[in-house]
């Protein structure tokens, strides 16, 4: 008995603060694990936050009348000129004000509703564009003027200059290639402007102004036309 209390009484001491010590690991382990785990969701949220704050609601705005892949159907076809009447319950993708509106909310309309299939190659940037646009016009935000290419600001300033023959709104917008253009009127008089990318020339048809067939204006002259509509502020 002396020898197994002796042996008991040399081998509890040692073992028992062992056991502990492990236990103690384990506990300080999972609690570091969960913290890991929160600062991990935590920097997903920040980032998923990040992303949010980066749509952008004035190029939602030009994308709202941007036809999908038939160049001629638009969101404003079906939802009005703006979101604000909410046509066809197009506020589900705003969100909360908090927010900046809800993309996949469009992403899921796109995957089902039909008419709305020729966007489905609209990137998730333009959509959480658009679902920010939707967003601002819902709750009143302002939105800043669109950033416009030279192209775009080269049209409008086209339609602000010269209405009676590049009468806005266009009645269609499309591309062709490398050439993108907007057509005006209807019937027997049919107007259009386009510019080339491939090479930076304007088009012009417009038989009331000389252009009887679709004409290329020269490298020059559509440069100088660019810097005009831009120092006119695209008006």
């Amino acid at each position: 008995m002396s020898a197994m209390s002796a042996e008991v009484g040399y081998f509890v001491p040692v073992r028992t603060p062992n056991i502990y010590f492990k236990k103690v690991c384990i506990v300080k382990m999972r609690m570091l694990m969960v913290v890991l785990r929160r600062m991990a969701l935590g920097w997903v949220a920040f980032a998923m936050g990040q992303s949010a704050l980066a749509a952008d609601p004035a190029r939602g705005q030009v994308l709202w009348n941007k036809p999908g892949e038939s160049t001629i159907n638009m969101c404003s076809d079906c939802h009005g000129v703006t979101p604000n009447q909410n046509v066809k319950n197009v506020w589900n993708a705003s969100g909360t004000i908090a927010s900046q509106g809800i993309p996949s909310v469009i992403r899921g309309r796109i995957a089902i509703q039909r008419d709305m299939f020729e966007f489905a190659s609209w990137p998730d940037t333009d959509l959480a564009d658009l679902a920010a646009y939707i967003n601002a016009v819902r709750y009143g935000k302002p939105i800043a003027a669109p950033t416009l290419s030279n192209e775009e600001c080269l049209f409008n300033w086209a339609e602000s200059q010269l209405p009676s023959v590049f009468n806005a709104p266009a009645v269609q917008v499309g591309a062709i290639s490398s050439l993108n253009y907007r057509l005006y009127g209807a019937g027997a008089v049919v107007n259009a402007l386009g510019h080339n990318a491939a090479d930076s020339q304007v088009w012009v048809l417009a038989p009331g102004l000389g252009f009887a067939a679709p004409t290329p204006l020269g490298v020059s002259s559509s440069a100088g036309l660019f810097a005009a509509s831009r120092a006119a502020g695209c008006r």
